[in-house]
């Protein structure tokens, strides 16, 4: 055993004096709390908590106190809130050791049965082994399998849009769907009333309104995951229940599927769970067997709602910007032509095109509060002290909405992200990516266009409302999509009957 040296002897005793001076300063409370309102005796900032749109509150909080973090506090849960881009670097990437963790959730994770979730486990090897498989397969050296079954039902998509235009939402629930379930197990889609997508929809809705801060109140009352369904107030007993089922179908019966494909050496729909099955680098055991399905489900989930609200709000700025639209047209025309339809290799050549992306990314956050983290250790930053094991929310719509960074950020304006001779920018502003991060791909297929014309021939103009969901969709609007030539309508037909007819 080596012996201590005095430089040894030094950085130990630093390090005491460091533990005990930060000790010192929380208790003497030469670190203070960051800002929020007023706490009441015992309930804290219960009263508070918004019923709706959090994260606007959160902002007008930050503008009222004059900071970009806050404090607030609940019965047993200390709550910090992030409202700008340097303070989520700083901690939640620079500082990331102890930002890692996700907050327990009795609500989503015990009672619901959404434990097997990975992007909801606390750091630790299980999140880990999970997160290396997500890393390993979805990659840009796997792109093509990715974006075959994009290509794919895009173009049944449009060929749907043609009969029936009004019903954009619910295709489009259907398009994501399908894409999604394809991408990770590889199991077919039926055209309608798929039973895989049919569960997936209540699932996805119970974790979205889990997601919304305070909405559980047994997250925030531990002791009221013990009150029977018939309880008043307990009615989140009942929801539980039926979402327990769901998810147990959604982890185990589409993964059976996909299993039972693989084991047939049936290759018709490479995916996600056949690569990782296909390069097992032992025999495949119940473990790794767990963590694929794991991964899948989280994947399959994760995407759907997700993609659905971000080509959903595309198509409100569509609408409310005509003009927008026609340029995007005109770019579509020049780069592609009107023989064929846009594939992913053109985006390179349509910087308009993905300009609009990042707008319509930043416009709208999918996920406006961020999703919570959880800090593993006491903490200071900027002087303000977080106790451990605080919740930590990064407000996304804040910061996409921060007018430092995007001057008049309720404008959709594509313009932000080009050049002065129409190319990307790439410095100057910063990228929506860096902020909604993890969310999963976008493309984009800009035959038909949003008509911005009532059936009186009159303009529309939505409004840009937004429901206050965890993954925030627009609110209904009118909107009628036409394609824009008879030669375009023949394009799609076409271009669909020869992928059945290779089918």
């Amino acid at each position: 055993m080596s012996k201590l040296t005095s430089g040894d002897l030094g950085v130990v005793v630093s390090v005491f004096i460091v533990v005990g001076y930060m000790y010192q300063a929380r208790q003497s409370g030469l670190y203070r709390l960051p800002p929020g309102p007023k706490k009441l005796p015992f309930i804290g900032n219960l009263l508070d908590m918004p019923s709706s749109y959090p994260w606007k509150t959160w902002a007008e909080w930050g503008k009222t106190y004059k900071t970009d973090i806050l404090h607030l506090e609940v019965p047993g849960q200390s709550i910090i809130i992030l409202n700008s881009y340097e303070a989520a670097k700083e901690l939640l990437e620079r500082r990331s050791a102890i930002y890692s963790s996700r907050p327990p959730s009795i609500m989503l994770q015990e009672l619901s049965g959404f434990g097997f979730q990975f992007g909801m486990m606390p750091y630790g090897e299980r999140w880990r082994v999970r997160r290396r498989l997500f890393q390993k397969y979805f990659n840009p050296s796997h792109a093509m399998v990715y974006e075959l079954p994009q290509a794919k039902y895009v173009r049944e998509f449009l060929h749907r849009l043609l009969d029936r235009p009004t019903e954009y939402r619910s295709l489009l629930s259907h398009l994501t769907g399908a894409i999604s379930i394809t991408m990770t197990y590889g199991v077919d889609v039926l055209p309608e009333d798929d039973p895989n997508l049919a569960i997936s929809r209540f699932a996805v809705q119970t974790i979205k309104e889990c997601l919304v801060p305070g909405h559980a109140i047994v997250d925030m009352v531990p002791m009221a995951r013990y009150l029977p369904a018939w309880f008043p107030g307990a009615g989140f007993q009942k929801v539980a229940a039926r979402s327990r089922r769901d998810a147990a179908e959604l982890r185990n019966g589409i993964f059976e599927q996909a299993y039972k494909k693989w084991s047939s050496n049936d290759v018709s729909n490479p995916s996600f769970v056949s690569l990782c099955l296909d390069n097992c680098p032992d025999e495949v055991d119940q473990e790794y067997t767990t963590a694929v399905k794991d991964v899948a489900g989280n994947v399959y989930m994760a995407a759907t709602d997700s993609t659905s609200a971000a080509l959903e709000t595309f198509i409100l700025a569509m609408t409310r910007y005509p003009e927008i639209q026609k340029r995007a047209q005109r770019e579509v025309d020049e780069v592609v032509g009107r023989d064929r339809l846009p594939a992913h290799a053109d985006a390179p050549y349509m910087p308009y095109i993905m300009a609009i992306v990042k707008e319509t990314l930043r416009w709208q956050a999918t996920t406006p509060p961020g999703v919570p983290r959880q800090v593993a250790s006491d903490d200071v930053y900027n002087g303000y002290f977080i106790p451990k094991d605080s919740v930590v929310w990064y407000n996304q719509w804040a910061m996409l909405n921060d007018e430092a960074d995007y001057p008049e950020p309720r404008e959709f304006r594509p313009e932000r992200f080009l050049t002065t001779d129409g190319q990307l920018r790439k410095d100057g502003v910063r990228d929506p990516a860096d902020i909604v991060f993890g969310f999963g791909r976008r493309n984009m297929s800009r035959l038909s266009r949003c008509h911005p014309l009532g059936p009186d021939g009159r303009r529309i103009v939505p409004t840009c409302e937004f429901d206050s969901g965890a993954i925030a969709h627009p609110m209904p609007f009118e909107c009628t999509i036409k394609p824009r030539s008879r030669e375009a309508v023949k394009l799609v037909q076409d271009t669909v009957e020869a992928m059945e007819n290779a089918d």
